[in-house]
């Protein structure tokens, strides 16, 4: 667990002082709707997720992603977007979602995005394939500094 800690301190390091980088907060997805993207380069990016919901129980969810940029069209960027998600409530889910974002500037530090694919997971004990839309709780928007 120790190992985890510093390796996600040395990449927050390393993204806060990389110059070409910038940092963005905002909506991500339902599941973990506060968020934070850090750009480290042009083409290659991190994003963090949290949130916390009470429902059929209580439950508090934690998501690290990938985001490598495939293609540029005028405002537009079609990302792959590989990451790995948890949530805690009753039992603990992990996700590994694998998919296609889109994320659109619609000004110089204002972005909606939306991404499918399909993800991997662990749900009460039981080895779960699926087909995931992170839209399904409307547009994710990022606000990038």
């Amino acid at each position: 667990m120790k190992k985890l800690f510093l390796v996600l301190a040395l990449v927050l390091t390393f993204a806060a002082t990389a110059s070409a980088g910038k940092m963005g907060i905002g909506y991500m997805n339902s599941g973990t709707p506060l968020g934070m993207k850090l750009w480290l380069s042009d083409s290659f990016g991190l994003d963090f997720g949290a949130g916390f919901a009470t429902g059929a129980g209580q439950n508090f969810a934690l998501e690290v992603g990938v985001d490598m940029v495939m293609a540029k069209v005028d405002t537009t960027q079609f990302q792959l977007r590989g990451g790995m998600a948890m949530n805690f409530g009753a039992v603990t889910n992990l996700y590994w979602p694998l998919g296609i974002n889109i994320e659109h500037y619609v000004a110089k530090n204002l972005s909606l995005n939306m991404g499918m694919g399909i993800q991997l997971s662990v749900q009460n004990t039981v080895f779960v394939a699926s087909t995931f839309c992170n839209t399904t709780g409307g547009l994710g928007v990022i606000y990038y500094f």
